[in-house]
């Protein structure tokens, strides 16, 4: 019998050599870098060639790497096949879905109770994802993404728009005074989100006022930090849509004003085009898009 590598260095090499990353491939596999090193230096010394060359930080695939990927990859899309075929006419009622971890935590978790109400035999599995899901290589049978809706291969409904604008506690209209106009916020102290650093400039733009000054009394990294910032009263943060959907309709958070902006880009719900008839995953659609239109309308009678 063909002596064969351990499963897990193959899957390791596959992730590394397309993303061109151990730190990402670890990502994907939810495992550490170093463990991602250790697993392609143990391939390595079971093949006796290199796959990668390091350089500083990064990685380059060899030769002998790239001509050992083709075959490797089409045998895990085999693996990957042949398992999800079988599972799927063996009875099995599970559901596996990649989600992004701020879109699982601010939305999807609160109401998910609900769908297990309606099919307790559904055995949900959520697995948080920061990049596009790529079928091919991951075991989940549908994705809840962010962008434009174009990612080949696949169907996508789209579930809510994203928009911003600002926010803040109730307290603090409290304690300032009502805010009326998009100048009034100049009196408030403002929270900034690292990761955006323009969307306070975008949405003043939006609301048609130029040439203002935006300058940040608090900078946070995360949007999470930035809206639990402005739940505590510290200031006047940017709210998107659809995260800070249950903070409003509770009151931990309001929005003074009914100026909106929108990035263009909204949330989905991707799944490969030969599952769509997919009895569990016709179930989830049907209740997310129910879901999603609701925080739709309720968000019309808040903002």
């Amino acid at each position: 019998m063909v002596q064969l590598p351990p499963f897990a260095s193959l899957r390791a090499f596959e992730s590394a050599a397309r993303h061109l990353s151990f730190r990402r491939a670890a990502e994907e596999l939810s495992v550490t870098a170093s463990a991602i090193s250790h697993q392609i230096k143990q391939l390595e010394k079971f093949l006796g060639v290199q796959l990668f060359r390091r350089l500083g930080r990064g990685i380059v695939i060899t030769g002998h790497g790239q001509e050992y990927l083709p075959d490797i990859r089409d045998a895990l899309n085999r693996i990957g096949l042949a398992t999800s075929r079988l599972r799927n006419t063996s009875g099995n009622r599970g559901l596996t879905i990649f989600v992004l971890g701020l879109f699982a935590a601010r939305w999807l978790i609160p109401r998910i109770s609900s769908f297990q109400d309606l099919h307790p035999e559904i055995e949900v599995r959520l697995v948080t994802s920061t990049t596009p899901v790529d079928f091919r290589y991951v075991e989940a049978d549908m994705a809840i993404s962010f962008g434009r809706g174009d990612w080949s291969g696949t169907h996508s409904d789209l579930i809510m728009e994203e928009t911003f604008f600002p926010v803040c506690s109730p307290q603090l209209i409290a304690d300032h005074g009502p805010i009326e106009r998009p100048k009034d916020l100049t009196c408030c102290k403002l929270i900034h989100n690292i990761q955006h650093p323009n969307e306070w400039q975008l949405w003043y733009e939006a609301a048609g006022v130029h040439d203002i000054e935006t300058e940040s009394y608090l900078k946070l990294d995360t949007l999470a930090l930035a809206l639990q910032a402005a739940v505590e009263g510290l200031g006047v943060a940017i709210g998107r849509q659809p995260l800070v959907a249950e903070d409003l309709e509770y009151g931990r958070l309001v929005a003074p004003l009914d100026i909106e902006a929108s990035t263009g880009d909204a949330y989905y719900l991707v799944y490969p085009l030969g599952r769509a008839k997919k009895p569990t995953l016709v179930a989830f659609r049907q209740w997310m898009l129910r879901e999603a239109s609701k925080t739709k309308t309720k968000l019309q009678r808040i903002v």
